[in-house]
This record gives C-alpha cells, structure tokens and sequence, in this order.
C-alpha cells in the first residue's frame, strides 16, 4: 500500500528533529562525522552523515510545497 504524500510529510516530520540550518550546522561538526555505520566504499563517509545530507535538501523542498 502506497501512502499519500500527507501521510509522508507528517511521519518525516514527526522522525526529524531538526531544521534544515540546524542539520547543516550539525554536518560541519565532528560528532557528525561518525553517525551511522561505515560505508564499504573507502570514502570514509558514514551512511548516517550522507543521508543527513539528503534529509537536508528534503526539509528545504517541503518548505515549498506548503
């Protein structure tokens, strides 16, 4: 069953606890460094950080749906 884009945008809101600038912020921190598990392509990026910054672009774009 497919959700409806409502239902989406109310259940990201209720999992992420932050803004857009204060995930931003929190990236350039070291403690971001090392959230999530380590990525298997020698990047030294950890999945965690990467999807934070794709949760980023998604907290920007909603604000112009609404």
């Amino acid at each position: 069953m497919v959700k409806d884009n409502n239902t989406v945008i109310e259940e990201f809101n209720d999992l992420v606890n932050m803004s857009a600038s204060e995930l931003e912020d929190w990236l350039k921190e070291e403690q971001s460094e090392g959230s999530g598990w380590s990525k298997t392509d020698g990047s030294g990026e950890t999945v965690g950080h990467e999807r934070s910054e794709t949760t980023t672009c998604y907290l920007k774009y909603e604000k112009t749906l609404v």
